[in-house]
């Protein structure tokens, strides 16, 4: 154990990866295995038979992925579907009745970084986990035991955060949080890039940072709308390129008060200090920082977690979601 998280180190394929992290964290991905059966009121064996619908779009994607998956299920003793229903559990439920997270972007001094807003039993089950590549390149990532990334900065300089989005559509694609492995995996930020734009079947917002520059992609099933530039940049739970959030406003009064708050505070110095008030802000009914509170999949539902990102020096910082909680300091070294 690690400050607030347990971290766990990384190295060798992607099946040893995967066997190693399933021995060290596997009561954790039980855990959080029966909290996604509990929440889409599904049986272990429904939820897995779920998540065995994706294994074949892993695969496409990167086997490597898919080995490391196998891996994980060896290592935790549970069947592969249940790892693949953890990783693809935005697209298994994807009108869930949670909206996640708000996502900031600093990209002059390049400082990137997000509230994590979800189901409050993950305060005592998400992980670190830092992977050192053969060839030197290495990831560090804040995740759901099982899940292969989510938050997090590679030795490429990039930064990754997800913000949840429903588009209205069954989304049968790639997994959302293996487009953030993939873009953590990539050895340039180009390679970034050209993985998280195109559309890949899911529902979600991925915002990449990198050196001075931001990439928002806005995926919506079989459309992306893509957002970028070198401006402070703020989103939520709602789609800015595209008007599709009309059709359902009442789910989204979170997303539009915090995206509201996080622009009408977003000019400033644009550093660590300003970044780390912003996701700290509790003003208005609907706070960018969220007390946890009663939901009906849940059980209880708020900010998680709060991450700061300064992918072009490595730097990582973590803290709770409660106001004063401190920081964890990380390093991709």
């Amino acid at each position: 154990m690690t400050g607030i998280l347990p971290l766990v180190e990384l190295e060798g394929p992607p099946r040893e990866r995967g066997l190693f992290l399933g021995r060290a964290v596997g009561d954790r991905i039980h855990a959080t295995a029966r909290m996604y059966a509990h929440a889409f009121r599904m049986t272990l064996e429904e939820l897995a038979s779920g998540g065995l619908g994706f294994r074949d779009t892993v695969a496409g994607f990167s086997r490597g992925c898919l080995a490391e998956m196998e891996g994980i299920a060896e290592g935790a003793g549970l069947p592969l579907g249940l790892i693949l229903a953890i990783n693809a559990r935005s697209e298994l439920r994807p009108q869930a009745t949670a909206t996640e997270c708000t996502s900031v972007a600093f990209p002059s001094s390049g400082w990137y970084g997000q509230t994590w807003d979800w189901a409050a039993a993950q305060e005592d089950l998400a992980i670190l986990v830092r992977t050192h590549h053969d060839d030197g390149h290495r990831t560090l990532t804040m995740t759901e035991p099982g899940m292969l990334a989510k938050v997090g900065i590679s030795s490429s300089g990039i930064s990754t955060c997800l913000n949840a989005l429903t588009c209205y559509e069954e989304v049968r694609g790639v997994p959302v949080h293996l487009i953030l492995r993939g873009a953590l995996q990539a050895r340039t930020p180009r390679e970034a890039t050209e993985l998280v734009r195109p559309p890949w079947g899911c529902s979600g917002n991925v915002l990449l940072g990198y050196g001075n520059r931001y990439l928002n992609v806005e995926h919506a099933n079989q459309r992306a709308f893509v957002l970028e530039g070198t401006e402070p940049f703020a989103h939520a739970n709602h789609y800015l390129g595209a008007d599709i959030t009309r059709r359902d406003l009442p789910r989204h009064r979170s997303s539009l008060a915090r995206q509201a708050r996080a622009e009408e505070i977003l000019d400033g110095a644009g550093d660590l200090p300003h970044l780390e008030r912003i996701l700290s802000d509790g003003e208005g009914a609907l706070p960018i920082l969220r007390p946890y509170g009663p939901h009906e999949e849940f059980g209880r539902y708020g900010t998680v977690f709060r991450i700061c990102m300064h992918p072009g020096s490595g730097v990582f910082r973590i803290a709770g979601g409660r106001p004063g909680d401190p920081y964890q300091d990380l390093s991709l070294r």
